[in-house]
């Protein structure tokens, strides 16, 4: 930011008040390493295959398929329930 205000002193403030989430890095807490984390999916999807995580690839895909086709099966019965 010292080279921006040495460039142009108007424009410091203007980049400080409107621009500040949007590009400079300088202004973000140190021990966040990404701009957004929410590990909530993360976690669920973990939850959900750790029984299975230890299966081969093709074995893998095919259970998860099974496993959303199971959840889709199930939402759509209480989709069809509120009608």
């Amino acid at each position: 930011m010292t080279k921006v205000f040495e460039a142009s002193e108007k424009a410091y403030p203007y980049l400080r008040d409107y621009h500040s989430l949007l590009w400079m890095r300088c202004m973000f807490n140190p021990d966040i390493k990404c701009d957004y984390i929410n590990n909530n999916l993360a976690e669920c999807f973990n939850s959900w295959v750790r029984e299975i995580k230890d299966l081969p690839i093709v074995q893998l895909a095919d259970k998860i398929r099974e496993m959303i086709m199971d959840l889709f099966r199930k939402r759509r019965m209480i989709g069809e329930k509120l009608d």
